[in-house]
Order: C-alpha cells, then sequence, then structure tokens
C-alpha cells in the first residue's frame, strides 16, 4: 500500500528548510522524526511538516534546488483546503 507522502519532498511548515527522517534512537516507541536541514530544529512531528509531490517528470534534486527557494512565509499548510489544492498551489511557489 503507498504512502500519500511517497514522492514528495518534505519542507519545515513556516521555515522552508527540507526535512529528512532520522531515526530516534534515544526516544524508544518513536520510530522516525523530522529533521530541519534548514534551521537545524530536531524532533520534528508530522503536523510541522509540508509536503509537497514532485511533479510528474521532474528530477527530485532539480525540484529540491528550487523549494528551497520559496521563502519562510510561502511554506504552509492551509487547513481550509484539501490535498490537492494544497499541491497545486505549493507546486506553483516552487516552479
Amino acid at each position: 500500500m503507498s504512502n500519500r507522502w511517497d514522492g514528495c519532498i518534505k519542507l519545515h511548515e513556516n521555515c522552508g528548510g527540507l526535512v529528512r527522517w532520522v531515526e530516534a534512537v534515544h526516544t524508544p516507541g518513536v520510530g522516525y522524526f523530522g529533521e530541519c536541514t534548514g534551521c537545524g530544529e530536531t524532533d520534528l512531528v508530522v503536523e510541522e511538516i509540508v509536503p509537497v509531490e514532485v511533479p510528474d517528470g521532474e528530477r527530485i534534486a532539480e525540484f529540491k534546488d528550487r523549494a528551497g527557494g520559496i521563502g519562510r512565509d510561502a511554506v504552509s499548510w492551509d487547513d481550509e483546503s484539501d490535498w490537492d489544492a494544497n499541491q497545486e498551489r505549493l507546486q506553483e511557489q516552487i516552479a
């Protein structure tokens, strides 16, 4: 079964930094948490991470490079919109 976050880059909400998953070795039962490569914040929970789908035909490395330039204020999830509307808005901002 696929996860909705498959094929997505992960950005730190209100920061814009790329997030990587880090194994929570010292916190039993947690599994993994996010670590921001931009601001260095650790222990990020899913609610602090904005997934952005990499568009079809796009190379993930190039998309990540462009994502780093969209600015802190642009990286937020609109709870009033659905997944598709959020993806469209975020992809347009990155493009």
